[in-house]
């Protein structure tokens, strides 16, 4: 069944504030994150810790104990989870490099396909 002119109109609309939507949440995710390696060691033994003082406490009865290993627990997952911190600070030592990546990304934007086009290109290629 064939769509009316106002059903597509409706229906175009829709897909341009859709790809909007995409494009505004891209862009304000652009700095990759990755995780500290001592953070997630740290974490990992904090939540074994927690576990141990979690079943420790089931066994002998002791609520209070409970609690605070699972709050050790909750506590480790999230010391672990968090990102990287970034350092914002430039060397003083090489003042060209921040002018080289600077110029690398403007060469990258100069290209003029936004992220989107790129995701909607992407997207396109795979379903033909």
């Amino acid at each position: 069944m064939p769509l009316s002119d106002h059903e597509q109109k409706l229906l175009e609309e829709m897909e341009r504030n859709l790809y909007q939507a995409e494009s505004d949440e891209v862009s304000t995710d652009q700095v990759p994150r990755s995780l500290n390696r001592m953070a997630v060691v740290l974490g990992v033994i904090g939540a074994v810790i927690g576990l141990a003082l979690l079943l420790w406490a089931v066994s002998a009865k002791l609520i209070v104990v409970g609690v605070i290993g699972f709050v050790l627990i909750v506590a480790s997952i999230i010391w672990a989870m968090r990102p990287r911190p970034v350092s914002t600070q430039s060397t003083s030592s090489d003042p060209d490099r921040h002018d080289a990546s600077h110029s690398s990304n403007q060469a990258k934007s100069a290209k003029g396909d936004s992220m989107g086009q790129r995701i909607e290109d992407r997207w396109n290629r795979r379903f033909r």
